[in-house]
């Protein structure tokens, strides 16, 4: 017995110098655990930098048109109201020409908004806008030989 008392303390010592070892190494560990978590929360709460994010347009062809005279396009669907109409003209006779491009509704055939009306030889573009609705395009032109696009915008927010 007397062995088993002098083992005895030591076991206790062991024991105590261990769980010593152990909060002296784990008492740093949870001080900083302290001083980053609540820098963690604070960061958390902050309104964060906003991305800056871009709106734009891209342009879609709905159409292009060639000829000289007059006439009249196909149907198409305006989807978002906006359209770049791209155009040139070449003279097609000794008079001065002209040319005129109506945006027309396709359900009631009443002009909607004239995109391009020029006398002589050119070339340019114009951007025009309404609701969305079924369109076709009116030609109006004399002594011109004439080529044009439609094209619609499509909105969005560039990444």
């Amino acid at each position: 017995m007397p062995a088993l008392r002098r083992l005895a303390p030591r076991a206790a010592a062991r024991g105590s110098i261990l769980c010593l070892v152990a909060v002296v190494g784990l008492l740093p560990l949870a001080a900083a655990g302290c001083v980053i978590f609540p820098a963690a929360q604070a960061e958390a709460g902050k309104p964060q930098p906003h991305r800056q994010q871009a709106e734009g347009v891209v342009w879609q062809p709905l159409g292009t048109w060639a000829g000289s005279g007059s006439t009249q396009s196909e149907s198409f669907i305006g989807n978002s109201g906006a359209f770049r109409v791209r155009w040139e003209a070449s003279e097609a006779g000794a008079a001065a020409g002209e040319l005129r491009v109506t945006l027309h509704s396709a359900v009631s055939g009443r002009p909607i908004v004239t995109a391009v009306d020029v006398r002589g030889a050119g070339q340019g573009e114009s951007i025009v806008s309404d609701d969305p609705r079924v369109y076709y395009v009116q030609v109006d032109s004399s002594n011109l030989d004439w080529r044009f696009t439609v094209e619609e915008g499509v909105f969005g927010t560039v990444k």
